[in-house]
């Protein structure tokens, strides 16, 4: 599974670490993370985030940066689903707890410990 992600996390790895450095551009990541996080659910407006935290995780000897957090929102019969963890970096790279079998090591060892803000 971490294998997986790495390999999915390539291009990302291959950003320079220093990209987003200030508190505005981790805000600007977080937005964009929010956004591409939105656009993998059913009803992306009625989405509604907790949680979420900017977090330089060290992947392969390298610094990513990455969001994590919770995210709640509408299913097909207008219900809410339940709140369910994420990790996203940037707009094209999205991991939702329901998806993905074994989101817990990839929790762990990406989005843990949370950093002090």
């Amino acid at each position: 599974m971490i294998r997986s992600i790495l390999i999915i996390l390539l291009p990302v790895l291959l950003m320079p670490a220093a990209g987003a450095q200030n508190t505005a551009q981790e805000h600007r990541w977080v937005a964009i993370s929010q956004t591409a996080v939105r656009d993998r659910l059913r009803e992306p407006a009625s989405a509604r985030f907790e949680g979420v935290y900017f977090k330089r995780a060290r992947l392969n000897g390298r610094e990513i940066p990455v969001v994590c957090g919770r995210v709640n929102s509408r299913n097909g019969f207008g219900g809410m689903t339940g709140f369910q963890r994420f990790i996203a970096s940037g707009e094209n790279l999205v991991f939702l707890e329901e998806e993905v079998a074994d989101f817990e090591t990839a929790w762990q060892s990406i989005c843990l410990p949370r950093p002090r803000r």
